[in-house]
């Protein structure tokens, strides 16, 4: 990944009012780019779901390939989440993709194109994107796959991540405390937000909670503040952000998942329990009309190593005709066959 941003010139940089006011703004966003149980939703709508189901494994796969490409190409962690924030969405509001690992492969991968030509200097060429998929998807098949995503998402490409929402946490911390090193906490709350994105677990919940809980987790973990000290960070934390009392109510939740996450014993379980049994967090209006409403350490790869073909999942994709879904959906999961 890019190296760090420098410790000193942030904090000098950014004052406690400027990070305030930020934070702010990126929560004030959060439910615009919310996301529901979808991989749960569709398996109580579906009880015999076709054999290439999109489910939970998929998902990490995908997070997986796409940590990948950011480690080979030096791109920010932060565009990650927001890809997978894009591909949740698509899929919470696309039922008709999860018939079809095919398709979900294809707008996991687009996701990710699209997410590094919004927030990188340098974007992935069309030519790179076809070399990923070793020739399984055309330039064609990535620009169709990239309108109807951006149609259905209503135009809503920019989410609040975790990754923001804890750099200016820490940010606000160093600001008013010097005992706390700056690297080391943006690194400790890094690792859990990272970690998070794989999570279906975590993918109701809101980026601000996944980046408080992070964060005290963190600022406990450092073991420089007493915990009446732990208790006043806590307290002005969840006031600071304006986090609503269901809110903080699941943070001990979270935080505990978060430890789970990046403890050595840990291990992702794909059993049904996982998918149907995500964190209930409180509702909130769907972002957008067409809602349906029924960091792991960088190691030496290669171009090859990241490319992701269709022997990775499941071969003779079946297509559920159950759903009402757009002629154009339909023709492009019709040509993926």
């Amino acid at each position: 990944m890019n190296p760090k941003q420098s410790s000193s010139s942030c904090v000098l940089n950014d004052s406690a009012d400027d990070c305030i006011v930020i934070l702010k703004g990126l929560k004030q966003r959060e439910n615009k780019y919310r996301v529901g149980d979808y991989l749960g939703r569709f398996a109580e709508q579906v009880p015999a779901p076709p054999k290439s189901q999109v489910d939970v494994q998929c998902r990490y796969q995908m997070c997986q390939w796409s940590y990948s490409i950011a480690d080979y190409c030096k791109l920010k962690t932060d565009t990650v989440a927001s890809a997978i924030n894009i591909l949740d969405r698509f899929l919470d509001a696309t039922p008709c993709a999860l018939t079809d690992q095919s398709v979900f492969q294809l707008a996991a991968m687009t996701s990710m194109y699209m997410s590094v030509k919004l927030n990188e200097v340098n974007g992935l060429g069309m030519d790179c994107m076809v070399a990923f998929s070793q020739g399984s998807f055309s330039a064609r098949q990535y620009e169709t796959m990239e309108k109807i995503i951006v149609e259905t998402c209503k135009w809503y490409m920019n989410p609040p991540t975790a990754n923001q929402i804890g750099h200016e946490l820490v940010l606000w911390m160093c600001g008013q405390d010097n005992i706390v090193p700056f690297d080391t906490l943006l690194d400790l709350v890094n690792l859990q937000v990272e970690a998070a994105v794989y999570d279906y677990y975590l993918v109701t919940a809101a980026p601000s909670l996944v980046a408080v809980a992070a964060f005290l987790n963190a600022v406990e973990g450092m073991g420089v503040h007493t915990p009446q000290e732990q208790r006043r960070i806590r307290n002005k934390v969840i006031s600071t952000i304006e986090m609503s009392r269901s809110e903080s109510q699941l943070l001990p939740k979270v935080q505990q998942r978060l430890y789970e996450l990046i403890s050595d014993s840990f291990t992702f379980s794909f059993d049904h329990e996982t998918i149907s049994q995500p964190l209930v967090v409180p509702k909130v209006s769907p972002p957008y009309e067409n809602q349906h409403t029924s960091s792991k350490e960088a190691r030496p790869i290669s171009p090859d190593s990241v490319s992701v073909s269709q022997s990775a999942f499941q071969s003779e994709p079946e297509i559920s005709t159950n759903w009402n879904i757009s002629d154009q959906a339909q023709t492009l999961i019709l040509s993926l066959r």
